[in-house]
């Protein structure tokens, strides 16, 4: 199983013609064309997508103020706990393993020299990984890059 979040993306700016390599990949997956954020924020709307709380009942209220508490349930760990290999690839800064998204996740990448990573360098680490888990697996990929504009 993989997730790919990326960062302010919209739904009206995704398309064959924009992104090719998401509609492909959208075919043989499910895309949440509907989707709705918990919040306007990097962290506590990610914070929400893996504990299926909203920001007040999980405490994150902003990005790089709150860390998720070790004792709130994860997807992650429900997936862990049932067998399976677990990864995140992340390439902003808040996201990093400091506030408090790592618990359930076997690897947790988020090494990076400035603000974000560019998401070719997290792709290609996501890619080592998958090549070499132990199935069933989960993969969590989060992209920052096309944020502005899109």
């Amino acid at each position: 199983m993989i997730l790919v979040t990326i960062d302010t993306l919209r739904a009206d700016r995704v398309s064959a013609t924009v992104t090719p390599h998401l509609d492909r990949l959208q075919q043989e997956g499910v895309r949440f064309s509907q989707a709705i954020t918990a919040g306007p924020l990097t962290l506590p709307s990610h914070a929400s997508l893996l504990t299926s709380l909203d920001p007040p009942r999980h405490g994150v209220r902003d990005n790089q103020v709150y860390s998720l508490s070790p004792s709130i349930s994860t997807f992650p760990r429900t997936l862990q706990a049932q067998g399976y290999s677990t990864a995140a690839f992340v390439s902003a800064v808040v996201l990093q393993r400091r506030f408090g998204l790592n618990p359930g996740f076997e690897v947790y990448d988020d090494e990076m020299s400035g603000p974000e990573r560019p998401g070719a360098d997290t792709l290609a680490r996501a890619r080592n990984w998958v090549v070499a888990a132990r199935a069933p697996f989960f993969l969590w990929v989060h992209l920052f890059e096309p944020h502005a504009p899109y």
